[in-house]
């Protein structure tokens, strides 16, 4: 009997030693205290870092360009002025003078060419120019009709500056003067021509009816 009631005080025991807890002491206290605060102040600092990544920077973002508004065309390119040097041909008589640069022989040729042509041996071309490879020059490579319209025009002048071509002299009719324009105008179309040709003779326009005859001209 004595050994059955030590057998059952031995089973409570280890059933009571079971369910047995050290109470605990002031260190886990604090850390169950101090444990929840760390874990929420991380999960804070990551869900602010995830916000901050999702939205992206805040403020305004620098500019690389002028803002343009819809349907605005772009601007049109700066296309520089065209810079002829100073080029000049001047008839007195039967004296043609050259004067001015070419950037080569081949361009300065082309000149004396289109003004021999026109005039042969009638007139004595005098060549006064120059090579200067620095130099933008006019191209006279197709200025053989001009020469030729204003053969006739005893003080005919060409000049060049810029941009400009500039035409003198005195033509005996409406008609050539009109044509010497024409023949620039042909050679030269992305020029600007200032025609200064006179007209000597009666100034009638081209293509007019001839007067009608006065009553009782036609005889007897």
């Amino acid at each position: 009997m004595a050994d059955s009631d030590e057998a059952a005080e031995t089973t409570q025991w280890r059933r009571a030693a079971k369910f047995y807890r050290r109470p605990l002491g002031v260190p886990w206290l604090i850390a169950l205290v101090v444990i929840p605060l760390l874990l929420g102040a991380i999960g804070y600092g990551l869900s602010e870092r995830t916000r901050s990544q999702v939205n992206g920077p805040t403020g305004a973002l620098p500019t690389l360009a002028p803002p343009t508004s819809a349907g605005a065309s772009p601007p049109a390119p700066t296309i520089p002025p065209i810079s002829l040097a100073p080029v000049s041909i001047t008839r007195n008589g039967k004296d043609i003078t050259l004067r001015g640069d070419f950037p080569d022989e081949k361009a300065k040729r082309a000149l004396l060419d289109a003004v021999i042509a026109s005039v042969g041996s009638e007139a004595n071309v005098i060549d006064n120019l120059g090579i200067n490879p620095d130099i933008n020059a006019l191209d006279f490579s197709d200025a053989g009709p001009v020469f030729n319209a204003a053969a006739s025009i005893p003080d005919f002048g060409l000049s060049v500056a810029g941009d400009t071509i500039t035409l003198t002299g005195t033509a005996a009719s409406m008609a050539q003067a009109d044509a010497v324009l024409q023949a620039a105008d042909d050679a030269w179309p992305n020029l600007n021509i200032d025609n200064q040709i006179e007209v000597s003779g009666p100034i009638t326009p081209t293509g007019s009816p001839a007067p009608a005859p006065a009553p009782g001209g036609h005889g007897r």
